[in-house]
Formats: structure tokens, sequence, C-alpha cells
């Protein structure tokens, strides 16, 4: 009788010492899951500050595009009127005319050369910064990713506390 009632005092201490230590464990999961919903919600606005930062990168550089076709246009046209006045120019002033004419065709060229690296440039950067905020987006959807898959474990050995408590 007495080892009996001794084993069943010792069961009660056990059952008591489990349940606090699943407390404490329960406690620190619900802890650890807070910590991950708010590295979530930090990834969450880095990832919305930096499209939207991508964003005003792009329009930026679609308006200087816009502003270097413009000037190619302009360049086009007075090419175009160089061209006819140098072709209706009067006997008297047809060389001169003809030099002056030259050197403002070549710094037009020399202008239109300039304008076309500045696109070209323009272009290979709103690529650069396309592709890395596609690295960006990459980044942060296999890091939510991870924090899913981690939510999940903490949610599954959360589960199996409670049952086993």
């Amino acid at each position: 009788r007495h080892a009996r009632r001794c084993s069943q005092v010792q069961v009660a201490a056990n059952r008591q010492a489990h349940k606090e230590e699943a407390g404490a464990f329960l406690q620190e999961l619900v802890e650890l899951k807070q910590t991950r919903d708010q590295e979530v919600d930090c990834l969450k606005r880095e990832a919305e500050e930096t499209r939207q930062t991508r964003e005003e990168e792009v329009c930026a550089v679609r308006q200087k595009l816009d502003e270097l076709r413009q000037a190619r246009i302009l360049e086009v046209d007075t090419l175009r009127h160089a061209r006819r006045c140098s072709q209706v120019q009067v006997a008297a002033n047809r060389q001169a005319h003809k030099e002056e004419a030259g050197a403002f065709l070549q710094e037009l060229v020399e202008l239109k050369q300039t304008r076309d690296q500045e696109v070209d440039c323009l272009k290979r950067e709103a690529e650069e910064t396309r592709q890395t905020r596609e690295e960006e987006v990459c980044a942060v959807r296999q890091k939510l990713d991870e924090l899913r898959q981690a939510r999940i474990l903490e949610v599954d050995t959360l589960r199996h506390a409670r049952r086993c408590s």
C-alpha cells in the first residue's frame, strides 16, 4: 500500500512537472511565433519599399528617355533644316556656308552620338534596376517561404506539445 501511494504521488509529481515544462515550452513557441510574425511584417514592408523605389527609378529613367527622344527629334529637325539651307545657298556664300554647315552637322552628329550613348546607358541602368528588383523580390519570397515553413513547424510542434500535455 505504501509503495502504491508513493508511486501515485510520484506520478502526480511527474505529471505536474511535465505540465509546467509543456507550459513553458508552449510560451516559448508563442514568443517565437510572434518574433517570426514581426520578421515577416518587416520583410513585407521592406519588399514594398523596394518595389516603390524601383518603380520611381523606372519612372525617372522613362522620363529621361522621353527627354532624350524629344532632344533627338529637335536635332533631326535642325539637321534637316541645315541640309535644306545648305542646298539653297547663293553662289557667293556657298563655300563659307558649307564649311559652317559641315561643322554644325559634325557637331550635331557628335551630339546625336552622345545622346545615343546616354540612352544606351539609361537602358542598361533600367535593365540592371529591373534585375536587381527581381533578385530582391526573389530573396524576399524565399525568406517568406522559409518563415512559412518555420511557422508550420512551430504550429506542428505546438500541437504536439498540447497533445502531450
